[in-house]
C-alpha cells in the first residue's frame, strides 16, 4: 500500500479516549432530546433518533476529510452504536421488570 493509504488506518487518538468521547456525546445528547424533544419525532424513537444523528456526524468528518483518519472514525461510530445498544437493552430490561411487576400485583 501507498504511504497516503497506510495514513487512513493511523489512529492519531488513543482508542479509549474516540470510544469514550463517542459514548460520552450520545448519552448527553440522548438525555438532552428525551426531556426537550419529549418523543415529537412519532416514526422514530429517541435513541434510533440520537445515534442517526451522530453516526452521520462521525462519518461526515471522515467523507470532508476533516478527521485525521478511517480508524478514528470507524471507533467513534462504533462507540456510538455501543451505547445505542446498550441504552436499547436498558429500555427492553425495565419493561420487562415493570410487567413482571405488574403481573405480580395482578395474581395478588
Amino acid at each position: 500500500m501507498e504511504p497516503k493509504t497506510l495514513e487512513l488506518f493511523a489512529l492519531h487518538a488513543p482508542v479509549l479516549e474516540l470510544a469514550l468521547r463517542g459514548a460520552v456525546i450520545y448519552l448527553l445528547l440522548f438525555v438532552l432530546f428525551h426531556f426537550v424533544v419529549r418523543h415529537q419525532a412519532v416514526s422514530l424513537g429517541i435513541t434510533e433518533m440520537v445515534a442517526l444523528v451522530l453516526i452521520a456526524d462521525a462519518t461526515q468528518n471522515f467523507m470532508a476529510g476533516e478527521a485525521t483518519s478511517l480508524a478514528e472514525s470507524a471507533i467513534l461510530a462504533g462507540a456510538m452504536i455501543a451505547s445505542h445498544l446498550l441504552v436499547r437493552f436498558a429500555y427492553a430490561l425495565r419493561h420487562r421488570l415493570l410487567r413482571r411487576r405488574r403481573n405480580r400485583r395482578a395474581i395478588a
